[in-house]
C-alpha cells in the first residue's frame, strides 16, 4: 500500500481544468445563483429570519457595491438594526434613561468631579515638547507640516491640508490631530445628532517610553505624582456639514478639544462606549475605561458648553461606578 503525501486535513486545491464541472460566484449574485436556496439553508428555516434577509436583498438589490448613504427615514436608507424589532432602540434609550435617573436617587455617592484651572491642566494633560512636524500630500509632492498642542488639520483626497495652495481639492475628507501624547485607544460617543460628534480617545505622554529611573527622578525634581498614576482621556468635537439632500459631509471646521478629564487610577489602556445613547440624561453617554490599577470603571460623560470652543478640564475623583466603589 503506497501511502499519500498529503494528510488527511489537507485542503484539496481548486481545479484547473475547465472540462471538471465546478462553479463559482464572483461578483454581485444573479438570478441563477439559486440564492433563494441558499437563502433559506443558512438563515431558515424558519420564516421570520429568512424574511429579514430577504427584504435586505430586495432593499440592495440595485446597489450591488455599496449602499447610499441615506437617512433612515429614506426608502433606500441606512436600517439602523434590521435584526432587531422596530421601536428597540427607543425602548433602549428610555430604559436607560429611567435607569440613571433612578441611580441618581438612590445612590449616595454620585459621581463627583470639579473643573480646575487651564493652568493647572496643563501639567496634568500630556505634553510633547515641542510642535508635531509631519510629511503628508501625494507621492512626489510632499510637503512638512507643524501642528501645535491641541490644534488639527483637516485633510483633502490628496492628503494634503484643505486651505494649503497646491490642494487643488478642498472638499474634507480625513483629520490629522496633535494629542500631546500616545493615543492607546479611541472610540465614537453614540449619537443621533447630524451636526455633531463626539471622538473620546485615550492617551499616555511620552515620556512613559522613557526608563523608570528617569521618569522617577524627572517627576521627584519637579515635586509631582509618580508619571504612571495620572490618567488623562480627552473628548473632541466634530461637527459636519450638509448636503443638498440633507446627507452629513466632513465640515471645513476643524475639530476641537470640548472636554479632558483626568483620574488617579493609571494610564487608561482601552476604553468602550456605551452602545446606548444617553443623549436625553443630558449625558454625552457612558464610557468604561480599563485603568492602569487593573480595574475597569464606568464614568458619565456630562455635556458641558463650548463657549468659544474653548476646552474644559475636568479632574474627576469619584464617577459613576457599575459595582461596588474602590
Amino acid at each position: 500500500m503506497i501511502q499519500s503525501r498529503k494528510s488527511y486535513h489537507d485542503i484539496p486545491h481548486y481545479p484547473l481544468e475547465t472540462r471538471i464541472v465546478t462553479r463559482v460566484y464572483a461578483g454581485p449574485l444573479r438570478r441563477y445563483a439559486r440564492y433563494s436556496a441558499l437563502r433559506d439553508s443558512m438563515y431558515g428555516p424558519e420564516y421570520p429570519r429568512i424574511k429579514i434577509i430577504w427584504d435586505l436583498e430586495i432593499r440592495w438589490a440595485n446597489f450591488p457595491v455599496l449602499p447610499p448613504r441615506l437617512p433612515p427615514d429614506d426608502p433606500h436608507g441606512i436600517i439602523p438594526s434590521p435584526w432587531l424589532p422596530a421601536g428597540f432602540e427607543r425602548t433602549q434609550e428610555r430604559n436607560a434613561f429611567y435607569w440613571y435617573d433612578d441611580y441618581l436617587a438612590k445612590s449616595p455617592e454620585t459621581q463627583q468631579s470639579h473643573y480646575i484651572s487651564p493652568e493647572h491642566a496643563e501639567n496634568l494633560i500630556p505634553r510633547a515638547d515641542g510642535n508635531l512636524a509631519t510629511v503628508i500630500g501625494p507621492w512626489g509632492n510632499q510637503k512638512e507640516f507643524h501642528l501645535s498642542q491641541g490644534s488639527s488639520i483637516s485633510l483633502s483626497q490628496s492628503g494634503l491640508p484643505v486651505d494649503d495652495p497646491d490642494s487643488k481639492d478642498k472638499t474634507p475628507s480625513g483629520w490629522m490631530l496633535d494629542l500631546g501624547g500616545i493615543p492607546l485607544a479611541m472610540g465614537w460617543a453614540p449619537s443621533a445628532s447630524k451636526t455633531a460628534q463626539l471622538l473620546a480617545v485615550a492617551t499616555i505622554p511620552f515620556a512613559d517610553q522613557e526608563p523608570m529611573v528617569q521618569q522617577k527622578e524627572k517627576a521627584a525634581a519637579a515635586g509631582e505624582k509618580q508619571p504612571d498614576t495620572v490618567g488623562c482621556i480627552q473628548f473632541w468635537e466634530f461637527t459636519a456639514d450638509h448636503t443638498e439632500g440633507g446627507l452629513p459631509t466632513p465640515s471645513t471646521t476643524l475639530p476641537f478639544l470640548l472636554i479632558a478629564k483626568f483620574f488617579d487610577w493609571g494610564r487608561p489602556k482601552r476604553l468602550q462606549w456605551c452602545p446606548v445613547s444617553f443623549e436625553k440624561a443630558g449625558l454625552h453617554g457612558l464610557l468604561a475605561i480599563l485603568c492602569g490599577d487593573g480595574k475597569a470603571r464606568v464614568i458619565d460623560v456630562k455635556r458641558v458648553a463650548d463657549t468659544d470652543y474653548r476646552p474644559q478640564f475636568g479632574e474627576s475623583n469619584l464617577h459613576l461606578l457599575v459595582g461596588p466603589s474602590s
